[in-house]
């Protein structure tokens, strides 16, 4: 083994530590992020119109809801709420907007749900569990105010990254 993939290695193992001693604020910071990048990574593939935003966002506090209490090892939040959210699109959302509305929300809840497959340990307390899905969909909101114009829905729309070497 060369001294460069040792020094890989060592960094790698020293970067799962960390992740895996996180406190619950730094989870739930993570979570966040990832859910701004779920929001932004689901407009960059469906460039969806800002009704349809403006609809899953409010999609998103009924998936909030249904995310309580949601936990154990093999929870999935997506067979769990999408149920939930699905009744809600059918009752509330126009005619015209509902398929959006609910690929939107089967977007944000298998992102959910990867998100925590990433980091098995959020599941094992469901009261955490809870805070960390409520940081994601907090993320998953900021993703959705994004501007339409913002640099980072520009490329995603692209499917060009943000920074590029210079």
């Amino acid at each position: 083994m060369s001294k460069k993939t040792i020094i890989i290695a060592a960094s790698l193992s020293a970067g799962a530590l960390i992740i895996a001693g996180c406190s619950l604020n730094q989870k739930k910071a993570i979570a966040n992020q990832l859910g701004v990048a779920a929001a932004v990574t689901w407009i960059g593939i469906d460039n969806p119109s800002p009704e349809t935003i403006a609809t899953v966002k409010t999609v998103v506090d009924v998936i909030r809801i249904g995310c309580v209490n949601v936990g154990g090892e093999n929870a999935s939040y997506y067979l769990e709420v999408y149920p939930l959210s699905e009744e809600w699109i059918e009752a509330n959302v126009k005619p015209e907007l509902k398929p959006a509305a609910k690929l939107g929300a089967a977007f944000i809840l298998t992102g959910l749900d990867t998100a925590f497959a990433m980091n098995s340990d959020w599941s094992s307390n469901t009261v955490e569990a809870t805070a960390i899905a409520s940081s994601f969909l907090n993320g998953v909101k900021v993703g959705l105010s994004l501007p339409i114009n913002s640099p980072v829905l520009i490329a995603a729309k692209r499917q060009t990254p943000v920074r590029s070497s210079r």
